[in-house]
């Protein structure tokens, strides 16, 4: 084995292991006999396009046999001897084929099977195939696309076509590791990826015999037009087939194609093809994973395309799944799979969720979907499996898995979707929506299987299940349809566990062969309340009464918990007063529920999904507290301690989210804060985080916390101190929802739909969307929309006063911002009024400050001072907003610590434009016109009343809380200037430090040596920004940047 390396910009590039395989460098055509496969571009004529062998298995010794075709029969490992009351289970594998076709615009496709008399059919995403006709078709593909091509009722030996468009060759020089594989066959065994900021890269031609192993990196690109083989070594090809495969050769058979694992986080693999010898993808322990464009073929017995344990972030898009197993699996603990065992025994709680699954294909022979417990579940609390969305996908079945002597054995596996809480797993939040699902010859499934039962199969573990709550089938649509199918939900209850049970499972729209059916209607419905197991007669006596209200789309909970307020509406709730202040939950559907607070109260009837809205006349309420209750027939909910006042949104990113104790060290002030906390009538509330992928509205799952020295150093600085100071004038009770999230961008706060409708935002969404490196490991990778769909939509019918925003940093490297910014903050504050039901709602929000090194010339341009320029120009787009200005708190780090400052001067704002106090000065000195004066340049300012003046000149600032030195401050202009920070730009288009007097209680003249004819003017500019200019109050004027007139 040779190992070569060469050097690439400085970095190590590395072909590891490069060993060129003989024979295998590919026309191995095993299924070139199946399929003729011809292209045609405009102008030339139809020309061959070889296919590649695929292996994949028929997964069962008794259905759907075909031994013309079969290369082999192989038994699976001995530990699955178990399998079946004891009997092996054989794994017939089978070759099929796969052709990848470069896409150009007047392609056209020709598709020939071998026997003329069978009707060819191409299955893509949707409920129509993308072409059909008796022994081929003829088709062209308006874009690249993924299609499984079946001749007749064969849905073993097919083809797998790929028109595709070239991926984008990375720039290397942004990765500081690269693993390149060139054209050619490369059996290195394992690549392993250790290291942060890796590219792994297969050019198109290279051949990857090996398992790549991400253990514990960060930002990890796998990528590429090339293959991951994993059959010459498992397999073999000289001579035909290995009479039995080599199942150790990557680590006891059972390292996945790609495994992710360590607490790797931000990985992205995508355009490969992987023929894998086992499994293909496999996570474990892991954040922010990203598929997309994968053509996945698995074929050895339990071959699962797809399987995640404690994975929290997941989007996958255009995947095409080929799996002898279930193609797409998460589970909430796998201690049972050895390669998916998590090695810590002790965790008290695992977590799996998060996930995007859109617009994919999937083959399997057994399940689709899996999701469920694999393990144990003997942990203090139950791992969770949650926020999953699946849609937009189509699902080929074929032959079902593995033989069982008795149909009772098989029924805890059989289902389409399968969704189970055995091993101490709580499910919830699951969604599929818009799927089709094709049944072909031999496949036999439930069409439904829902359960919550003690592992029936050793391998899937021994404990109870525990509980399962919403979980959505809607547009899901099922073709060719067995006329013996069982259509109903089969479950089973857990024995006697507190609050297990299943509740709020939805049907909606489900059809087989375009016929509505109602998949709880027929058949044996075991759903519902916790039973105890005490006696299966007694369980059975209780399932049947229970029966007559387990109605399709509706929610059922425990009799305990009838009524549900979310978390928004608990202990120590703030509602605003004088208002028709929203408050919803949720309740048995169809149920009449009764809210009441203080001498207010309203019904509502709960709808068939369980929620219920009510709208309290807060008008006239005292402060409180109160007793917040809400009650129906079956049950009551009650918060206590709940006040009646002033209530302001918070959201940003981490300028808003930044603490009290701070980055670095407490904010200025912060003594004095904790000292004047207790006791005090306000409330803070902090929303959780999650990363679902579309908006759950109503499901707000913080909590309210009270203001005392304990609590205040976890508050948002900018938000604790603007309700603060709102307080202290009001008098009144006050409370802030923090919903901030740093590291989010503009964008990130509006709904998919809106960025959908404008084409700059589109682009945006196209460039950086859901966790995508662009080969640039340091960019933003948060999902489209993550804040809107986690933080703002869950409380979205809230009653507040306004909202104060504080954002920026992260849009701050754009340099067209002031044409763009401006835009985006318009859309976002017309989504939240919208949503909010106050199209003029007001909304306060702050200029950043600087950071970085002073400015050394005159002429400096960092996109950061475009940013607040945007900032500035955004408040003529946005009626009802109103700016604060933080530049005279900027310190050399970006979290500075004049949030004090910041939190008074928005709460100013408030103060004088939402609350009418005239004698509070608010209003930061802003230009408005530039004009030339002689040599000079006369600028007016709005400033309300409140004259210029110079403010002291600073020779030095701040760098954070951990040095104490400042950082020198040189001095701009001339002695002889009141103020710093001017500069002016002449004729030629050279800037120049200026000189500055005030000259008016509204006006400053700028002039500079040599500048005869000023063009235009800036006032702290920058990446940093200082300047001295503030007015009567004290308030800073803002940067800004002038065309002289």
């Amino acid at each position: 084995m040779k190992t070569t390396r060469k050097t690439f910009n400085g970095r190590l590039l590395a072909f590891q292991g490069c060993m060129l395989l003989m024979g295998v460098a590919l026309s191995l055509g095993a299924a070139e006999g199946a399929w003729r496969v011809e292209v045609r571009e405009p102008g030339g004529g139809w020309r061959a396009v070889e296919t590649e062998l695929v292996l994949t298995a028929d997964g069962h010794r008794n259905l759907h046999v075909v031994p013309d075709d079969i290369s082999s029969v192989y038994d699976g490992p001995a530990r699955w001897s178990r399998h079946a009351g004891g009997r092996a289970c054989a794994n017939h594998v089978v070759k099929a084929a796969c052709a990848r076709i470069p896409w150009r615009d007047g392609l056209a496709i020709r598709v020939q099977g071998t026997d003329a008399a069978a009707r060819v059919k191409a299955l893509g995403l949707g409920a129509q195939p993308l072409a059909e006709g008796m022994g081929g078709f003829t088709f062209r593909p308006a874009g690249p696309v993924k299609a499984m091509a079946l001749a007749g009722d064969d849905a073993i030996r097919t083809l797998s076509l790929f028109v595709e468009a070239p991926p984008e060759r990375p720039d290397f020089s942004k990765w500081k590791h690269v693993i390149r594989f060139p054209r050619g066959a490369h059996a290195p065994g394992v690549v392993r990826v250790t290291n942060d900021c890796t590219l792994v890269w297969l050019d198109a031609g290279a051949r990857l015999d090996a398992a790549i192993d991400i253990d514990g990196a960060r930002r990890v690109r796998v990528a590429g037009p090339g293959t991951i083989d994993q059959y010459p070594r498992c397999f073999g090809y000289a001579g035909g087939f290995r009479e039995k495969p080599l199942w150790g050769v990557y680590r006891d058979g059972e390292l996945p194609a790609v495994y992710i694992h360590g607490n790797a986080e931000d990985v992205t693999v995508e355009n490969l093809l992987v023929k894998s010898a086992f499994r293909g993808v496999c996570v474990r322990n892991a954040k922010g994973v990203t598929l997309r464009d994968l053509k996945v073929f698995t074929s050895n017995m339990n071959g699962d395309g797809f399987n995640a344990v404690n994975l929290q972030g997941l989007v996958a898009r255009d995947l095409y799944v080929h799996a002898q197993d279930d193609a797409f699996c998460a589970y909430a603990n796998a201690d049972s799979i050895k390669y998916l065992w998590d090695g810590d025994a002790a965790v008290r709680q695992r977590r799996t969720g998060d996930f995007l699954v859109e617009d994919s294909i999937f083959w399997t022979s057994c399940r689709p979907f899996v999701f469920s417990g694999h393990g144990t579940g003997n942990r203090a609390e139950p791992d969770l499996l949650e926020n999953i969305t699946i849609r937009r996908s189509s699902v080929v079945g074929s032959v079902y898995g593995c033989e069982a002597p008795s149909s009772a054995a098989v029924e805890p596996f059989a289902g389409c979707f399968r969704i189970n809480s055995q091993s101490g797993t709580w499910t919830r939040n699951v969604l599929f929506e818009d799927i089709d699902f094709f049944w072909t010859k031999g496949f036999r499934s439930q069409a439904l299987c829902l359960e919550v039962r003690d592992a029936a199969h050793a391998s899937y573990g021994e404990s109870d299940g525990y509980r399962i709550e919403g979980v959505t089938w809607r547009d899901v649509r099922f073709h060719g349809v067995p006329a013996d199918t069982a259509r109903s939900s089969k479950t089973v209850q857990p024995k006697g566990r507190p609050g297990a049970g299943i509740f709020d499972v939805r049907v909606e729209n489900v059809t087989y062969d375009g016929r509505p059916v109602d998949p709880f209607a027929e058949g044996p419905v075991r759903e519902g309340l916790s039973y105890d197991g005490t006696s299966p007669q007694k369980d059975e006596r209780d399932i049947a009464a229970d029966a007559d209200r387990l109605r399709p789309g509706a929610s059922v909970f425990e009799s305990k918990a009838a009524v549900v307020l979310p978390g928004l509406f608990g202990d120590h709730a703030v509602i605003q007063r004088d208002a028709r202040a929203s408050v919803w939950g949720r309740a048995l559907a169809g149920e009449r529920v009764r809210v009441s607070l203080g001498g207010a109260s309203a019904e509502a009837v709960a709808a068939p999904d369980g929620w219920f809205l009510v709208r309290l006349d807060t008008t006239g309420l005292g402060d409180g507290p109160h007793e917040l209750t809400a009650v129906s027939k079956s049950g009551r909910a009650v918060s206590r301690d709940v006040l009646v006042g002033e209530v302001w949104l918070a959201a940003g990113q981490s300028n808003m989210e930044l603490t009290m104790k701070g980055w670095a060290g407490p904010i200025w002030g912060y003594d004095e804060r904790v000292r004047a906390c207790t006791n005090r009538p306000i409330r803070v509330f902090r929303e959780k985080r999650a990363t679902r992928p579309t908006p759950v509205k109503g499901d707000a799952r913080g909590e309210w916390r009270l203001t005392t020295p304990e609590t205040l150093p976890q508050f948002s600085a900018v938000g604790y101190c603007f309700i603060d100071t709102l307080q202290r004038r009001l008098g009144s009770p006050a409370g802030v929802v923090d919903i901030s999230w740093s590291g989010t961008r503009c964008w990130g706060w509006m709904p998919r739909a809106c960025i959908d409708r404008h084409a700059e935002l589109r682009a945006e969404r196209l460039a950086q969307e859901s966790y995508l490196t662009n080969d640039d490991p340091g960019a933003v990778k948060k999902p489209v929309s993550v804040c809107w769909n986690n933080m703002f939509a869950p409380l979205e019918k809230i009653a507040c006063r306004g909202i104060i925003w504080y954002q920026g940093c992260c849009d701050s490297s754009m340099l067209d911002a002031e044409r763009l910014y401006p835009k985006w903050m318009s859309y976002m504050v017309a989504e939240m009024r919208q949503a909010l039901e106050r199209p003029n709602l007001p909304f306060l929000y702050v200029q950043i400050a600087g950071w970085g090194d002073a400015p050394a010339s005159p002429g400096e341009e960092k996109p950061r001072a475009h940013l607040r320029e945007a900032q500035r120009l955004a408040r003529a787009l946005i009626p009802n907003a109103h700016m604060a200005v933080s530049l005279d708190q900027s310190e050399k780090e970006i979290h500075n610590r004049g949030k004090s400052a910041v939190g008074d001067r928005l709460a100013a704002l408030a103060l004088n434009r939402v609350y009418g106090f005239g004698d509070v000065a608010c209003l930061s000195p802003e230009s408005v016109a530039a004009v030339r004066d002689g040599a000079a340049v006369r600028v007016t300012f709005e400033t309300e009343g409140a004259a210029l003046k110079a403010g002291e000149i600073r020779a030095s600032f701040p760098w954070d809380a951990k040095h104490a030195e400042e950082i020198p401050l040189p001095r701009r202009s001339s002695p002889a200037s009141e103020l710093e920070g001017f500069v002016l730009r002449d004729a030629d288009g050279a800037w120049h430090w200026a000189d500055a007097v005030i000259v008016a209680p509204d006006a400053v003249r700028v002039s500079a040596p040599g500048v005869t004819r000023p063009t235009a003017v800036r006032y702290a500019w920058g990446g940093q920004g200082f300047g001295n200019l503030v007015n009567a109050a004290g308030l800073p004027a803002g940067p800004f940047s002038r065309e002289v007139k």
